[in-house]
């Protein structure tokens, strides 16, 4: 089976052991989604699938530095993954539900 991952916030934060731990149950994880999350996952190197990083450059929650240092980490694992890294440059840790208000 094949099946895809999203999460934000604290869920975006242990994405990465959440993929290792499918993958290890049996399941292709084809794709993540880490929105507003942080690099505190002990198991990053495990995010070697194409995912897709979102931050907000208002975001007092957590820190948009947080998202990038992720992403620079996990990028060179696997250059041709098709990760894709996305700043709203205007947002805050909500951004993605409230929709601008």
């Amino acid at each position: 089976d094949r099946v895809g991952l999203m999460g934000h916030s604290a869920g975006a934060r242990l994405l990465a052991t959440a993929a290792r731990d499918a993958s290890d149950s049996g399941y292709f994880v084809a794709a993540a989604v880490l929105s507003h999350g942080g690099n505190h996952d002990p198991n990053k190197d495990a995010l070697r699938l194409p995912a897709f990083f979102m931050e907000a450059q208002d975001d007092e929650t957590v820190p948009p530095e947080e998202i990038y240092e992720l992403f620079d980490h996990v990028y060179p694992l696997d250059p041709h993954s098709g990760h894709v890294f996305v700043n709203l440059a205007k947002g805050g840790h909500t951004e993605p539900s409230d929709l601008g208000q």
